[in-house]
């Protein structure tokens, strides 16, 4: 059973791999578009799938203390991807109400934070969230 202290504390480690793979993700965009040639629309793909993989790796053993499980990994990208589909979303309410845009992403970013650790916390740590094994 978790604390409400342990839950403050995975949470700021979820939020911090966050920044982290958000920095992952801008380089591996980098280098895909300014080193290899890709256009920033295709260099998004491999660059994001990089930087899940990081998080799913650095949620597990940082955040979660569990094994890195690869079964474990498609439910990761696909919250993950769920978490993308409401941040948009969340965007696009905003410019419809006519407000702007970055008021929408600063919404998206607090509220898809907190939806995916909840998700990712129950539907892919839940039974290993306070087991340390080895990878």
């Amino acid at each position: 059973m978790l604390t409400i202290r342990g839950d403050i504390h995975r949470f700021l480690q979820f939020a911090a791999v966050g920044a982290s793979n958000t920095i992952v993700h801008l380089l591996g965009m980098l280098l895909l578009v300014e080193v290899v040639g890709l256009v920033p629309v295709a260099a998004n793909i491999p660059a994001f799938l990089a930087a899940n993989v990081w998080s799913f790796i650095a949620n597990s053993v940082l955040t979660f203390r569990a094994a890195v499980v690869w079964t474990k990994y498609p439910r990761f990208l696909s919250l993950s991807l769920v978490a993308m589909a409401v941040s948009t979303g969340i965007v696009q309410a905003f410019q419809s109400l006519g407000w702007h845009y970055v008021l929408g992403v600063l919404a998206s970013t607090g509220a898809s934070l907190v939806i995916n650790f909840l998700l990712v916390r129950w539907a892919v740590f839940g039974t290993h969230s306070g087991s340390r094994n080895s990878f």
